[in-house]
């Protein structure tokens, strides 16, 4: 409830804060474990990591028009 008079700042500190663990956590284990995985193909996978990420950025643009 005391949250809901706040300013927008504390928002954003937030929403960083939130958005920065998951990437932490994204890029120190999941990332990792799913390329040290043997028998698999990395370039593909390194292919589509990218894609990922290039779909994520252009949504990005997209929404700041």
């Amino acid at each position: 409830m005391a949250l809901q008079h706040s300013s927008d700042i504390v928002e954003v500190i937030f929403n960083s804060f939130a958005g920065g663990t998951f990437l932490y956590i994204a890029a120190s284990e999941v990332i990792v474990e799913e390329f040290s995985l043997p028998d698999r193909n990395k370039w593909i996978q390194y292919a589509v990591f990218l894609a990922g990420i290039a779909l994520i950025t252009s949504l990005w643009f997209m929404e700041s028009e």
